[in-house]
């Protein structure tokens, strides 16, 4: 009876797995850019060379044709980041912890191949909130490095979203 109700529960897991993926559901895939807007230009100058890197590996893995130069045909992407801070939202005297929470917010605009604003510019907002050690302050801002990665990581798969829903 045990092997017959860890049969079922695989085959509704298989099941459903199957549903989500023909529906066109996929983990950790990456949505194309629409065809429309490739080759594409980057106009990231306000974001660090490892950003840019990024994004550019991101656009990629999306199926865009990232250049270097402007010329005509191409598509123009401008990104940056307009606003990182930092706010502490609780502390303790007692325990010398506190909870810091590490707003981004990224701001892009795309135009089209002949130059035209595809849509002004969009922000897209993300936060995380982490807990600081006043102890140890480096540790703390291994910490505080490793969000920004990971809010800048997040907030280029949303953008990425939004690219390939402009065409």
């Amino acid at each position: 009876m045990i092997v017959l109700r860890t049969s079922a529960a695989r085959l509704t897991l298989l099941w459903l797995l199957l549903s989500l993926a023909g529906c066109g559901f996929h983990l950790r895939g990456e949505t194309p850019i629409a065809p429309a807007f490739s080759p594409l230009l980057l106009q990231a100058d306000t974001l660090t060379e490892d950003q840019q890197a990024q994004l550019r590996r991101a656009l990629t893995a999306a199926s865009a044709i990232v250049v270097d130069s402007q010329r005509p045909g191409v598509s123009r992407l401008r990104v940056s980041l307009a606003k990182v801070s930092q706010r502490n939202l609780a502390s303790s005297n007692a325990s010398r912890f506190s909870l810091v929470q590490v707003d981004m917010t990224l701001q892009y605009q795309l135009f089209d191949l002949n130059g035209k604003d595809v849509f002004g510019p969009r922000e897209i907002s993300q936060s995380v909130q982490i807990e600081r050690d006043d102890d140890n302050l480096l540790v703390h801002q291994q910490q505080l490095e490793q969000a920004e990665q990971a809010l800048f990581q997040q907030l280029l798969v949303r953008m990425i979203s939004h690219l390939s829903n402009a065409a």
